[in-house]
């Protein structure tokens, strides 16, 4: 049996240093993010947070989750239900461009 996993990536937003918080660019991003999901109900959002290499591994995952955390919380206020919603938190993983670019959060839709 093969087992085939579908995934759209939606968007990919970038924070500053230790930040956790969404400019309004992000906010639209994750608006526009959550009318996709909602118009894709059998989708799991996949909301997926990093940090530069800056810090402490245990700080990086910190901050991490809380961005992650951050963006799934406005899916949820912008009408994802929470259930459907998966967070990870991967601390500090390279990016292909600089360590700004590693502050990141992922959205994908991933069909179960």
């Amino acid at each position: 049996m093969n087992i085939v996993l579908m995934c759209a990536l939606i968007s990919i937003m970038f924070f500053g240093g230790w930040s956790a918080s969404l400019d309004d660019s992000a906010q639209s991003v994750v608006a526009q993010a959550a009318q996709d999901a909602k118009a894709q109900p059998a989708t799991v959002v996949t909301v997926q947070g990093y940090s530069d290499p800056v810090g402490a591994p245990d700080d990086n995952i910190a901050v991490s989750r809380a961005r992650a955390q951050t963006v799934a919380d406005t899916l949820v206020r912008d009408g994802v239900p929470q259930a459907r919603i998966k967070i990870v938190a991967h601390g500090s993983v390279p990016f292909v461009f600089d360590s700004q670019e590693s502050r990141r959060v992922v959205i994908s839709l991933d069909t179960p």
